[in-house]
């Protein structure tokens, strides 16, 4: 019983996930331009599919307390504004690799204005190990 319960949570996610992504409205993703410095890059394992890419990069947003701000077929944007910072990253996806944009700035808690341009390491981290932690389980259950 004990090995269901990891089953059992991911399950939920995907529900969770699931429901946001296909519930949401469809808006256009950020124009080229604007996806900001690059973050990195997440190899995809060949296994998975392409709503497997995109339920992982969304679980990984709304797990880590990021908005949604705008998916298409092969482009998501998270925002969030929290403590100190504010970014919009940017994930473009294809059956190999996401490649991660990050146009981020450093915040005055106290008036909420754009301070200088900074990029929160920390969280793209967050967010990359993450997506990287759905591709493991999704590869040892299949």
């Amino acid at each position: 019983m004990g090995s269901l319960r990891p089953i059992m949570h991911y399950l939920a996610w995907v529900m969770v996930i699931s429901i946001a992504l296909y519930t949401s409205p469809s808006v256009s993703a950020v124009d080229i331009d604007d996806f900001g410095q690059p973050a990195g890059t997440i190899t995809i394992p060949k296994e998975i599919t392409h709503v497997e890419i995109q339920d992982a990069i969304i679980s990984a947003l709304v797990h880590r307390q990021w908005n949604i701000k705008s998916r298409n077929e092969n482009q998501i944007v998270g925002y969030i504004k929290q403590r100190k910072n504010e970014a919009t990253v940017t994930f473009i996806y294809t059956s190999n690799k996401i490649d991660m944009y990050c146009v981020g700035w450093r915040i005055n808690p106290d008036t909420g204005q754009r301070v200088k341009p900074e990029q929160p390491a920390m969280w793209l981290n967050f967010l990359r190990n993450e997506i990287i932690r759905v591709f493991d389980r999704l590869v040892t259950t299949k």
